[in-house]
């Protein structure tokens, strides 16, 4: 079964061909199994549940030579597992982001 995680990145339209050609042929098959929006902006690629190992070319390239014009979430399975990279203000129009709240029932109405 392995460990997995939600991940989703985006990456401005202007940059995103030459983000995916850096890519060795693993990390674009990775690409691939993603569900993948377009707006005027950017790309965005989402993956629900993913064993991520894979992924890390994909993290490093953002890192290194696409924090500009990309931005990168990732959360893991165990509560405080996080990653965020890139500079790209939340992915543009995509406003990718995540949320952590509080839950509880049975309380009496006040």
């Amino acid at each position: 079964m392995g460990y997995k995680s939600q991940v989703a990145f985006a990456v401005t339209k202007d940059r995103n061909e030459e983000f995916l050609a850096r890519l060795s042929e693993k990390a674009r098959g990775l690409i691939s199994q993603a569900d993948t929006y377009e707006n005027g902006q950017g790309v965005l690629y989402h993956f629900e549940w993913v064993k991520w190992y894979d992924g890390e070319e994909i993290e490093e390239l953002i890192e290194n030579e696409f924090s500009q014009d990309a931005f990168f979430l990732r959360l893991g399975q165990e509560d405080g597992d996080m990653q965020e990279q890139g500079e790209w203000y939340r992915g543009g129009e995509f406003d990718l982001t995540y949320t952590r709240h509080l839950t509880f029932s049975g309380a009496p109405t006040p």
